[in-house]
């Protein structure tokens, strides 16, 4: 069996990270990281790589929507435990300082909305988590993308492409710029197309994958070149403002995600360490907005301060989640093991 890749583990912790400082910048008004969204479209190529390769491995003598909902249910089972946790934590942490007060029946509503993942769909989420914009859109954009690829498979893989280079076409012309998941096109949130868009892409890179898979043998080399590929990336998202060649960087994630999931193996070896940093990645990726604005509403520490009590925070409230969520998972399945 081909070792798990570790670089990739690597890649989500950092990325993650890049981006609760993002959200900390926002906050707590300090001018770095500003460009950090961009990275939203390295999980979005990840997942669409993940699910072609889930399909093409899926059983083909199920019918095309039960397959399609069996891939979308295991991911959504696989996150939602947390998320759910990360939303209970978030409501009670903005009740507590009054972001918003529950008198009505349809705040209600608008909370259920959020803990069902629907920010993406016309209705009206009440912010918990503040980020759920991204798994919203993803499994969207999934319910859309998954049925076409079970059906036609890598004549779907193909093709994705060129729904990509459409959508992202459509939002160069129309806003310029690809940040802004909120804002509203004739054809829904931006951070849906987004969604929907390089997911495609990551199904097409599947195709790649299997074209090059066996014609990488050089582990040190190609390490290297993906070390290096990633620092360069971060220094020119760090250094340079937006412009037209952030259009040009989902196809570098592309590029750089083809060839890590292609790679033998990685010069940093797989481990329990590598394997914790890539499923933290998300834990901290959920919990991180909402402690920056309760911090940013209840303390009068300065600047600096408050960064720092928010990571520590953000960090502690991960642990928590990981720790609860993952102990009730092991529980539940030592008592399977017993009770069969």
């Amino acid at each position: 069996m081909k070792e798990r890749n570790s670089s990739i583990d690597i890649v989500k912790f950092v990325i993650a990270i890049h981006i609760v400082l993002l959200h900390s910048a926002m906050v707590f008004q300090y001018d770095l990281f500003q460009n950090g969204y961009i990275f939203v479209e390295w999980f979005y190529i990840f997942a669409g790589f993940m699910v072609a390769r889930k399909i093409v491995n899926s059983d083909n003598k199920l019918d095309t929507f039960l397959t399609s909902c069996s891939i979308i249910r295991d991911r959504i089972v696989n996150i939602y435990p947390y998320y759910f946790l990360s939303c209970t934590i978030a409501l009670l942490m903005k009740l507590k300082i009054g972001l918003f007060a529950i008198t009505k029946a349809w705040t209600v509503h608008r909370i259920i909305f959020e803990y069902l993942m629907l920010y993406a769909t016309t209705l009206i989420p009440l912010n918990l988590t503040d980020v759920s914009w991204f798994l919203s859109a993803m499994w969207i954009a999934l319910i859309i993308l998954v049925p076409l690829g079970v059906k036609f498979k890598h004549n779907f893989y193909r093709v994705s492409v060129f729904i990509f280079l459409i959508i992202y076409y459509y939002i160069y012309i129309s806003t310029g710029h690809i940040w802004g998941p909120d804002e509203w096109t004739p054809f829904g949130y931006k951070g849906l197309l987004r969604a929907i868009g390089s997911i495609s892409l990551g199904f097409f890179g599947y195709e790649i994958h299997l074209i090059i898979k066996d014609k990488l043998n050089h582990y040190i080399i190609e390490s290297l070149f993906i070390i290096l590929s990633y620092v360069g990336v971060f220094y020119y998202v760090f250094n340079y403002s937006h412009d037209e060649y952030y259009f040009l960087l989902p196809v570098i994630f592309l590029i750089l995600i083809v060839i890590q999931m292609s790679m033998k193996r990685f010069i940093i070896p797989d481990c329990l360490f590598t394997r914790l940093l890539g499923k933290f990645s998300m834990i901290i990726f959920l919990n991180h907005f909402y402690i920056f604005l309760y911090i940013q509403n209840t303390s009068f520490a300065s600047t600096r301060e408050k960064v720092y009590i928010g990571l520590v925070g953000t960090v502690l409230v991960s642990i928590f989640v990981y720790a609860i969520v993952d102990t009730i998972k092991y529980l539940n399945k030592h008592i399977k093991s017993i009770s069969n």
